[in-house]
């Protein structure tokens, strides 16, 4: 990673974007004090640069830990991922009247019509089986990517 400038490192301790600062101040906010720093600066003076450094360190070791932790967790969610898609997938066998073999009977045109199409719940159920099996195939893709 690149150091960061100073404006970019003004982002982490000032509360409004450091150009909406009067120009060579210091726009960090002190809480102890409840105003901006206002020494003489180009966005920061020394020692907020540095809590701002100290910020950014712990950031990027937050997000490493983070990324660390998703990749050795990645094998068990990739199976469980997939475990949950075939579920989703088999009940949307079960229930979805385009996925029935019945669908390709002939004879399907004699059974009484309150069987032949869905009812409004199972309308929202498939709706929401195919959803859910929409993001688990886009889980399952990034995981395994």
């Amino acid at each position: 990673m690149s150091a960061p400038t100073l404006l970019a490192l003004a982002s982490h301790v000032a509360l409004r974007h450091p150009d909406d600062y009067p120009a060579g101040t210091c726009v960090a906010w002190m809480d102890a004090a409840d105003r901006v720093c206002g020494k003489p600066a180009t966005y920061l003076c020394a020692r907020h640069e540095k809590a701002a450094r100290a910020r950014v360190e712990k950031a990027v070791e937050r997000e490493n830990a983070r990324r660390a932790k998703a990749q050795a967790a990645a094998p068990a969610r990739r199976v469980a991922l997939a475990a949950e898609l075939e579920e989703v997938e088999a009940r949307l066998n079960r229930i979805d009247p385009l996925r029935r073999e019945s669908t390709t009977d002939g004879a399907v045109v004699n059974t009484p019509l309150a069987t032949r199409l869905p009812s409004d719940s199972r309308i929202a159920e498939l709706a929401q089986l195919h959803e859910r099996r929409e993001r688990l195939a886009r889980d399952l893709a990034a995981v395994s990517a």
